[in-house]
């Protein structure tokens, strides 16, 4: 736990919670306009799941969590980060749980798995500039005060080029040509822009 606290900018204030039923730390944002003034709290919060291990295989970067678990987070007020610390190379990894696309995973799977790479990677630099528009957006998605147009990433396996053509051609069909945009996003996935346009 510590070893992520420490990426935190000073004035987050994080608070444990015990007991732990699935997140074992909340963190609070605080802004400061002008640096010569106190900085200030504006109900911004995430919580954080910490899994650490020692594993020095490929395996290190993947994580299995039970979809109890998912559904606990995914009713909560805050977004929640899944933390993994792999000791061997003493690096920290996080993924948002509501942006793993659970949706496109194969069930029936006895757990929900977040698999880590390098564009996962958590540093302090990483941590401020990341982290406040992810929880600002959560926050406006949850509360319906989303600003058009609105841009979203959707990945999976159907992903291709001729599919955003697809897309594109039937949003235009039933909505109105201009009012829905469908690009194709490499590797695999699909970058939704809702209208107006500006």
């Amino acid at each position: 736990m510590r070893k992520f606290t420490s990426l935190l900018p000073d004035d987050w204030p994080d608070q444990e919670v015990k007991p732990d039923y699935g997140v074992d730390l909340r963190v609070s944002l605080w802004f400061a306009d002008d640096p010569s003034l106190p900085a200030k709290h504006d109900g911004l919060e995430f919580g954080v799941q910490l899994k650490a291990t020692d594993d020095e295989s490929e395996h290190a970067l993947s994580v299995g969590v039970s979809w109890q678990h998912i559904e606990f987070w995914e009713q909560l007020g805050y977004p929640v980060l899944v933390v993994r610390y792999v000791a061997a190379t003493d690096a920290l990894y996080g993924m948002w749980v509501h942006e793993r696309g659970r949706h496109l995973e194969p069930k029936p799977l006895k757990q929900a798995w977040f698999r880590f790479d390098e564009s996962h990677r958590l540093t302090p630099d990483v941590v401020t500039d990341s982290i406040p528009p992810k929880v600002a957006a959560f926050r406006a998605a949850r509360t319906r005060s989303l600003r058009l147009p609105l841009r979203l990433r959707a990945m999976g396996s159907i992903a291709s080029p001729s599919q955003a053509i697809l897309f594109n051609t039937e949003f235009d069909r039933l909505l109105g040509t201009g009012r829905m945009s469908v690009e194709y996003g490499y590797p695999s996935e699909l970058i939704v822009t809702l209208g107006p346009w500006v």
